[in-house]
């Protein structure tokens, strides 16, 4: 068993095995034809996306961490 705690937030702690993580993170099927036809049009256009997590930051434990206020 394996336990990790910690904030893994910067890429330094990955660069020196950053070729093994890409391999580990791969798809490992085939998509549907729908799928790939949204990926495929998506790679053409200038497009972003925005993920925002902010209740697990707003736990107590976390406020040392994460202030949100």
């Amino acid at each position: 068993m394996l336990f990790l705690d910690g904030y893994w937030g910067d890429e330094i702690y990955f660069r020196d095995i950053e070729d093994q993580i890409r391999k580990e993170f791969e798809f490992r099927f085939i998509f549907p034809m729908d799928i790939m036809n949204g990926i495929t049009q998506y790679n053409r256009l200038n497009s972003v996306s925005v993920h925002v997590r902010r209740a697990d930051y707003q736990l107590p434990a976390h406020q040392r961490i994460f202030p949100t206020s």
